[in-house]
Parts: C-alpha cells; sequence; structure tokens
C-alpha cells in the first residue's frame, strides 16, 4: 500500500520541480541572501572583483547599501551583462544583486528593447508570470516585479528620450523582514 501511495506521488512531484515556479528565491545564482563577500567571492570564482564606489554628490540620498563586488561582462541569454553585488552599509552580508546590460546609457533604444523583452522571457520562464507590471508609454518607462518570500526581483526599463539615452536593469533584492514585521 505505502510504495502505491509513493508511485502516485512521483509524478506529480516531478511536474511540480519541472514547473518552472519556484515558491522561495533566496539570493541570486549560487549567492544566497546573507552570504558574507569573502564567502561570495570564493562561490563565483576570478570574476568577481572589489568595486570602488565613488564618493556620492552632495545632497543625494543615501540608499543603506552599497555596492561591494562586481563581474564584467557576465553574458546572460546573449545579453552582455555588468553585475553588482551589494551590503548593507554597515555590513558585509550580501543583500542585494544588480544586473545591468552594456547597452545602458548608449543612443541604442532598440537594443535595450530587444534585452528588456528577453530577460522578461528568460525571468517569466524562470519564476513564472511577475506580481506587478507597469508601463508609463510617455515616459518610456517599463517595471515588472516578481516577489517571493525572500526576495524581490525587479525589471526596469528606462529612456530619456530627449538625452537619447536609457537603462535595462535587473534588481535581486532581500526582503527586509524586520521592516515587514513591524508593517
Amino acid at each position: 500500500m505505502k510504495s502505491a501511495r509513493r508511485m502516485a506521488i512521483l509524478p506529480l512531484l516531478f511536474l511540480l520541480s519541472c514547473s518552472g515556479h519556484r515558491s522561495d528565491v533566496k539570493g541570486w545564482e549560487s549567492i544566497r541572501w546573507g552570504n558574507t563577500l569573502t564567502n561570495a567571492k570564493a562561490l563565483l570564482g576570478p570574476e568577481a572583483h572589489e568595486v570602488v564606489e565613488k564618493p556620492p554628490v552632495q545632497g543625494t540620498p543615501k540608499l543603506g547599501y552599497r555596492a561591494r563586488l562586481g563581474i564584467d561582462g557576465m553574458s546572460i541569454g546573449g545579453i552582455k551583462c555588468s553585475v553588482l553585488i551589494s551590503t548593507p552599509n554597515d555590513s558585509d552580508k550580501i543583500i542585494a544583486v544588480q544586473l545591468s546590460s552594456a547597452d545602458n546609457l548608449t543612443d541604442n533604444l532598440g537594443a535595450r528593447a530587444s534585452e528588456f523583452q528577453t530577460f522578461m522571457t528568460l525571468l517569466t520562464e524562470k519564476y513564472g508570470a511577475p506580481k506587478i507590471h507597469t508601463r508609463i508609454e510617455q515616459f518610456e518607462n517599463e517595471t515588472v516585479m516578481w516577489t517571493f518570500p525572500s526576495t524581490t526581483i525587479t525589471l526596469a526599463w528606462q529612456e530619456d528620450r530627449f538625452l537619447k539615452i536609457g537603462a535595462v536593469t535587473i534588481e535581486y533584492k532581500a526582503t527586509d523582514r524586520i521592516s515587514l514585521d513591524r508593517l
């Protein structure tokens, strides 16, 4: 009887594991939220390098976290990206990862449109349908968000037609559980 029940459950478990939808995301690639920079550097290998940040412009708001490690020239879906790995200002425990297209800040709207669509397709295949999708056509801004108990993933495309520059980014960010508990 027990083996018959196990045999009935196996196909269901297989389908769930292949569905591409996850109940939680606890980091990016092999990095888990709370890993130290030393641990992340060991996991990522020699491509990971320390990031030297420029001092903030006076009067700009502080984010509470900063980029500490970077990877240049990573290819995702055939798109060259740079990766920034961030920690709180007062810690070495990782809380965010941002991927930016190499075509950011160039006069290449067509490339960014294609890259946004490629990232959207890949993220949807991996994580399922997004929770939020907003588009403001007059400003050429589009934001897509996936939320999980441990992570928020935000895909953003922003264009400035006047300056003829734009950006496509993906940010993986740890959920701030302390703040959520206080709400």
